[in-house]
C-alpha cells in the first residue's frame, strides 16, 4: 500500500483468530461441497452434465478434498510458507481440473429448461 507522502506501508495481516475462521470456513465449504456433488442431490440432479461428468469427477473431488485437507492443517499450523506451498499446489489442481473438463467438456446446453438458441439469437443481434 502506498501512503499519500509516496511511502510504501506494509498491509496489516488480519488476526490469527479471524484466519482461523476462514479457514474453518474453508473447509466446511469444502466439506459441504462434496457431499452437494457426490451424495444429495448429486451431480445427476444438474439438468446440463452429461454421463461424461464420470469422467471429471475424480479431479474435481481431489480438488475439494485439497482445499478440506489444507485448511484443516491452516487451523493447526498457521505459517505463512506452508500458505504458499498449498495455494501453488491448489492452483496445480485447478489447473488440472480446468484442462481435463475443457478436454471433456461434460455439458449438454440443447436439451434442458433453458431455451439457449434464443439467448444466442438475441446475444447475436
Amino acid at each position: 500500500m502506498t501512503s499519500s507522502d509516496g511511502r510504501t506501508t506494509p498491509t496489516r495481516r488480519p488476526s490469527i483468530a479471524a484466519r482461523r475462521v476462514g479457514y474453518v470456513i474453508g473447509a466446511l465449504v469444502s466439506v459441504a461441497l462434496l457431499y452437494l456433488v457426490n451424495v444429495w442431490p448429486g451431480w445427476q440432479a444438474v439438468p446440463v452434465l452429461t454421463e461424461d461428468t464420470r469422467q471429471v469427477l475424480g479431479v474435481v473431488n481431489l480438488s475439494f478434498v485439497f482445499g478440506l485437507v489444507t485448511n484443516v492443517l491452516y487451523v493447526a499450523h498457521d505459517a505463512r510458507w506452508l500458505r504458499a506451498l498449498g495455494e501453488v499446489v491448489s492452483t496445480g489442481i485447478a489447473l488440472v481440473v480446468l484442462i481435463r473438463v475443457w478436454l471433456v467438456f461434460p455439458f449438454e446446453f440443447a436439451a434442458g429448461p433453458v431455451d439457449w438458441a434464443l439467448l444466442e439469437h438475441r446475444n447475436s443481434g
